[in-house]
């Protein structure tokens, strides 16, 4: 991974590969990644759930208190998949 990185996204020749630190390595992808990050994106940040970054921790609608009971789920496996 480290290799495809460096020769074929930052177009490193492989002897200039091979010569980069570790340090160097990561400093150039690091900036790589701060240049072709669009800025203005107004979308909101997901998680790899899909869930809007802002709605975790927040108690999800329609579920029971946490120490009421077990009580009915809000959907089974089947619905969900």
């Amino acid at each position: 991974m480290y290799y495809y990185t460096g020769t074929v996204i930052l177009k490193m020749t492989p002897r200039e590969f091979w010569h980069t630190t570790p340090r160097k390595l990561s400093a150039l992808v690091q900036v790589h990644v701060d240049l072709n990050t669009p800025k203005n994106d107004k979308r909101q940040p997901m998680t790899v759930d899909g869930v809007p970054v802002s709605k975790v921790g927040q108690p999800i609608p329609h579920s029971k208190r946490p120490g009421g009971g077990v009580g009915a789920p809000n959907a089974f496996i089947d619905q969900i998949l």
